[in-house]
């Protein structure tokens, strides 16, 4: 006589499948800010920020790159349960106070203002993916000091330690928390390059006061 199972196992294991599914896809897949809403405050700052990294300059590649540091505003609105503008207007993004022309009345009315805001509209509308997974930092290596022997390292007079890391910029002083783990760094996840910018994942002990 066949043994019934009961009809709980295999929804049971439906449902652990469908959970394991998700968290695989989670971040990759994800076409629209899953907990920032996208409302006008939100598209405005995420423009703003966009405008005030280099003007928003350039078009494909560099719109691979806007749109990655669109998400990382987008990533860190998300964990810490903020608007954009909370993240975007502070010393954690830029590493020094805000610039005024983050603020400026006029910002996203003229040059390339009505370009990024259509940008910033098309990353809550879902037509620009989130490439970077749960990358929260970045960093322009190009703006970074330069230097010579590939993966050495050094302690800064804050005690934070910098490795010299080959970048499209040529070799360059990279805090560690950019660098992958593999060459020495604390980068929690694979380092992403697009463009100029480097993105890499939050990590516990860094803290906000750099997150950039």
């Amino acid at each position: 006589m066949a043994r019934r199972v009961p009809i709980w196992v295999p929804v049971g294991a439906a449902l652990a499948l469908l959970l394991l599914v998700r968290r695989a896809f989670a971040w990759s897949g994800r076409g629209s800010p899953g907990k920032v809403p996208g409302t006008p405050g939100n598209r405005e700052w995420l423009a703003r920020i966009l405008m005030t990294e280099q003007s928003f300059a350039g078009r494909e590649p560099n719109l691979n790159e806007w749109g990655r540091i669109a998400w990382v505003a987008v990533n860190r609105a998300e964990a810490g349960g903020k608007t954009i503008r909370e993240v975007v207007e502070t010393k954690a993004w830029f590493g020094k106070d805000p610039p005024a022309r983050l603020s400026s009345g006029d910002l996203l009315q003229k040059g390339n203002g009505p370009r990024a805001l259509a940008f910033a509209n098309a990353i809550f509308d879902g037509k620009v993916k989130n490439a970077i997974g749960p990358r929260r930092l970045f960093v322009h290596p190009g703006g970074m000091p330069k230097c010579d022997t590939a993966w050495s390292r050094k302690e800064t007079k804050r005690g934070s330690v910098l490795i010299c890391a080959p970048t499209p910029a040529g070799n360059r002083w990279l805090p560690a928390w950019i660098v992958a783990k593999a060459q020495g760094g604390l980068a929690k996840n694979e380092p992403v390059a697009q463009g100029q910018a480097v993105f890499a994942a939050y990590y516990r002990g860094l803290g906000w006061r750099s997150a950039r």
